[in-house]
């Protein structure tokens, strides 16, 4: 199994590596050519379908991954159940999307939202058979997946953006992803879809829990959008919502090749604790160490990034993204605890977790947005964070007997890295300033902070490490990695000089 995942991780961190590439290029130009007032109409809309997907989703590869046997009854009833939300999420956005516009007070808003139900439906039709892909380890689909669908929507927002400056340039990206994704998923394997509800209660007896606490968690974490552009208006909107989708970009998907695969794998460890202990501390740290010093890294090179590659527009999304970059990072120190109840089927549980999550956090951000305005409320962010992975840890805990301290001090060695590395870039940001005077010299700068930022990371790494006396972690796993592959190398040229 241990292979299997090394495989997959491999194959998802390609799939996100150029996802993210692209993503990262289609956000850059689209606000370069767009307006900050356009992302945040765009937000608004986006923001309505997305609490409406999560109200009307089912989690159904999730059921079909964690059934041991799943038969083509199975798979027939998940694609049925798929398309009766895909009409009802049509049918319900269709209903509100009159009323909403009025709340907002723009009429623009009302063929947005349609466009947007629109193309969040067509993933209710989707290939259900691709979990069998999953189910068996096996990511190389996720790559095909992502790649066309991202290349295809950026094209597509592309034409749009440059052609007429539009904000319907985000709307055309996101559809042409969702047809894609409908295309491929058949081209990747054969199914012929047939409709059937023979066994509806089996699969939702799996997914209800899942479907309860993703809407909680999409109210949760969307809920600032909507109340944002009730009172700070959709100039201010947009720079929240292009720094936090720039931020979560760089930050949270840089682990999605761990975190994609850990699900199927916790599932297969469900009846040995001790080995699925293992596991999550393994696959933990290798998330936080990803994930931190990325978080870390960006924040401190936020603002010549946006400066130089969007402009002076933008100003306003620079503390968005420092602070929100920062705050994901840090949240990664529990990441797992989500394919971790769900491996384990305690998907209440994460329901009741998300409850108390969301009890908490909206007044927290009102509270935020009241005292000291957007400022305020991005700053509340960070207290409603720091509570979340409380949450998280004190899940984990119930569920593989680990405390709150012991899943801390694991991930002390990267905190102290990314520390380090933060206070030699403030450093070394400061006695640069007088020689960015030009653009040239600014983006030379900005690459030698990301070169250093990443080098001090990892000597810091391996230094604290060191100290701790070189003990089982994602530092040992990375060195057995390098022996492996410095022997093989080794060989090799060993073998080529024998047969010269």
């Amino acid at each position: 199994m241990k292979n299997l995942l090394a495989r997959g991780a491999v194959w998802i961190a390609a799939t996100r590596t150029v996802i993210n590439l692209i993503g990262f290029c289609s956000t850059l130009l689209l606000a370069r050519l767009l307006l900050p007032e356009d992302f945040g109409l765009v937000a608004i809309a986006n923001t309505v379908i997305l609490i409406l997907t999560s109200v009307t989703e089912i989690s159904l590869t999730s059921a079909l991954v964690q059934h041991k046997d799943p038969s083509d009854d199975h798979y027939d009833t998940a694609f049925t159940l798929g398309a009766i939300r895909a009409l009802i999420l049509a049918a319900v956005a269709a209903l509100l999307a009159w009323p909403i516009a009025s709340a907002y007070g723009d009429e623009r808003l009302v063929a947005l939202i349609l466009a947007f139900a629109a193309a969040s439906a067509l993933g209710g039709f989707n290939n259900p058979k691709l979990a069998q892909f999953t189910r068996a380890l096996i990511f190389h689909q996720e790559f095909i997946l992502g790649l066309s669908a991202k290349l295809l929507g950026f094209i597509g927002a592309a034409i749009i953006a440059i052609v007429w400056h539009s904000y319907w340039a985000l709307l055309v990206g996101s559809l042409f992803s969702q047809l894609s994704n409908l295309i491929v998923s058949y081209a990747l394997v054969r199914y012929k879809p047939r409709l059937s509800l023979g066994k509806a209660r089996e699969i939702l007896s799996f997914s209800v829990w899942l479907t309860l606490s993703q809407v909680v968690t999409t109210l949760n974490y969307r809920f600032d959008t909507l109340f944002l552009g009730m009172f700070v208006g959709k100039t201010p909107l947009g720079h929240y919502s292009f720094g936090d989708n720039l931020a979560n970009m760089v930050t949270r998907e840089a682990t999605s090749p761990v975190a994609n695969t850990l699900f199927p794998a916790f599932a297969r460890l469900t009846d040995n604790i001790d080995r699925m202990r293992s596991a999550y501390f393994k696959s933990q740290g290798v998330l936080f160490a990803i994930a931190f010093p990325i978080g870390a890294g960006f924040a401190m090179v936020a603002e010549p990034l946006i400066l130089l590659t969007v402009g002076e527009k933008w100003r306003g999304a620079i503390f968005v993204v420092q602070i929100i970059a920062a705050t994901t990072g840090w949240s990664a120190i529990s990441a797992t605890y989500m394919p971790l109840a769900m491996a384990m089927g305690q998907t209440r549980a994460v329901f009741n977790r998300d409850l108390i999550s969301f009890a908490t956090r909206i007044p927290i951000l009102v509270l935020g947005l009241w005292a000291g305005g957007l400022v305020g409320f991005v700053y509340a962010r960070v207290i409603a964070a720091t509570i979340g992975v409380v949450l998280n840890m004190l899940l984990i805990r119930s569920l593989i007997g680990v405390n709150v301290r012991r899943q801390f001090s694991a991930n002390i060695r990267p905190i102290i890295a990314a520390g380090a590395m933060v206070l030699i870039l403030l450093v070394v940001r400061q006695q640069m300033a007088v020689f960015q005077t030009t653009t040239t010299m600014q983006l030379l700068g900005l690459a030698l902070q990301v070169a250093l930022g990443g080098a001090v990371y990892v000597l810091a790494t391996w230094a604290a490490w060191t100290v701790w006396g070189r003990p089982d972690g994602v530092e040992s796993e990375i060195a057995a990695v390098i022996a492996r592959i410095t022997k093989r190398a080794g060989a090799t040229t060993q073998a080529t000089a024998t047969i010269e």
